[in-house]
C-alpha cells in the first residue's frame, strides 16, 4: 500500500511460519509457537459439524491442564461451556468476513489483540484445510497486520510484537507518530476495506459498536470487525493458557491492561504481601480490569517507574528492537509516518 511521501517502506521475504522467529527473546514473552498451537486450533475450526467441533474445543479446554477445572462442578461445566460457546461464535464470525486480500489485523502486541490474531489465523488455516489442498493444509497466511507505534511504547510490547511478527511470516504495516488517524487515510486510499481489532465492550468508547461496524464518523471508512465483542476477562485469559498461546510477560508481572509507558501501572489488586505481584490471568474482579490505567494527573511519574522494569536482557539495545520492527525482520515490514 502506497500513497504519496506519507509512507516509507522496506521489504523483506515473509509469509509461513519462519523457523528462526521461533524462539522467544528472554523475558518479554510467555509461551511460543513451537508446539504450532495456532495450526491445532485451526484443525479444530476446520470440522464442518458445529457439535463436533464444540465438543473438540470442550475436550482441548479441558485437557490442557490450565485451568483446575471440576468435572463434577456445575460452576466448571459452565465456565467451560460458555467459554467454548464464545470460541466458536467469534471463529464463525471470522468464517464470515474473511479471507479477504483488502483486510489487515490491528495487532498492538496486547492480550486481546493476541487473541484476534491468533484467531484469525486458526480461522485462515480451517479455510484452507476445508478445501482439501494439502500444500496449505497447517499454513500460516502472510497475514498484514498494522501496528500503531508510539514513542511511549513498553520496549517489551516493542520486542514482543517483533517476535510474533518474525515467527509467524506476517506482513507489518507500522503507523508511526501522534496522528494515527491521518496514517488510516493513507491505508485506506491505497485500498485497506477492513480491520480486524479486539475491542471487547467493556472498553472505552465501545457505544454503538457491534462484531461489524463502520469506522467513527471523521475517520476514513473502513469495516471493523470485531470477533471477540462479546468475551470477558477470563474468556481472553483461557483463549491464550489453554491453547498455549505467546503474550507479552508484562501480564505476568502484574499489569492487566497495557498503555503506554506514562499512563500503565500494575494492578494493586494483584498486589501480594511481599510486594511482588500475581499475574494478570489471577485477576477475580474483572471489573478492576483497568485499574492500572492512570488519569494524565496520576500519570505524570509513571514512565521513570516503568521504565525499571527489566523484561529484556540488560545488553539489548531498544534501538535494535524498533529497527527490526520497522525492518519486519522474518515478514514484510512497512512505516507510515505521520
Amino acid at each position: 500500500m502506497a500513497a504519496g511521501n506519507t509512507e516509507t517502506a522496506s521489504h523483506a521475504e515473509g509469509g509461513g511460519q519462519q523457523e528462526e522467529g521461533m524462539t522467544p527473546p528472554p523475558g518479554c514473552v510467555t509461551g511460543s509457537f513451537v508446539a504450532e498451537p495456532i495450526q491445532r486450533l485451526g484443525r479444530i475450526f476446520a470440522e464442518k459439524d458445529a457439535k463436533v467441533r464444540q465438543e473438540r474445543l470442550a475436550k482441548a479446554v479441558l485437557a490442557s491442564g490450565a485451568y483446575p477445572f471440576d468435572s463434577g462442578s456445575e460452576d466448571s461445566e459452565q465456565l467451560v461451556s460458555g467459554f467454548v460457546t464464545a470460541l466458536d461464535r467469534s471463529y464463525e464470525y471470522c468464517r464470515m468476513a474473511g479471507p479477504r486480500t483488502d483486510l489487515a489485523v490491528s495487532f498492538n502486541g496486547g492480550k486481546d489483540a493476541c487473541v484476534v490474531l491468533y484467531l484469525w489465523l486458526a480461522s485462515a488455516v480451517a479455510a484452507a484445510a476445508s478445501t482439501g489442498d494439502q500444500d496449505a493444509d497447517g499454513a500460516i497466511p502472510g497475514q498484514t497486520v498494522i501496528y500503531f507505534d508510539s514513542t511511549d511504547e513498553f520496549p517489551a510490547v516493542r520486542s514482543f510484537v517483533k517476535f510474533v511478527i518474525k515467527s509467524l511470516g506476517l506482513r507489518m504495516l507500522v503507523i508511526e507518530g501522534s496522528n494515527f488517524k491521518q496514517g488510516m487515510d493513507t491505508l485506506v486510499a491505497s485500498g485497506l476495506r477492513a480491520v480486524v481489532m479486539g475491542q471487547r465492550r467493556g472498553d472505552p468508547w465501545m457505544d454503538g459498536v457491534d462484531v461489524f461496524s463502520p469506522s467513527t464518523p471523521g475517520w476514513p471508512a473502513f469495516l471493523r470487525i470485531n470477533p471477540v465483542i462479546d468475551w470477558s476477562f477470563m474468556h481472553v485469559w483461557m483463549f491464550l493458557r489453554v491453547f498455549g498461546l505467546p503474550y507479552c510477560a508484562l501480564y505476568d508481572e502484574g499489569f492487566t491492561s497495557l498503555g503506554s509507558l506514562n499512563d500503565t501501572a500494575r494492578n494493586p489488586q494483584l498486589l501480594r504481601s511481599d510486594g511482588s505481584y500475581r499475574p494478570a490471568y489471577e485477576l477475580l474482579d474483572e471489573t478492576s480490569e483497568r485499574a492500572g490505567r492512570l488519569s494524565k494527573r496520576r500519570a505524570k511519574d509513571q514512565t521513570a517507574e516503568n521504565q525499571d522494569i527489566k523484561l529484556i536482557p540488560e545488553n539489548t539495545d531498544p534501538s535494535d528492537v524498533i529497527d527490526a520492527l520497522h525492518e519486519g525482520e522474518g515478514g514484510t515490514g512497512h512505516t507510515v509516518a505521520c
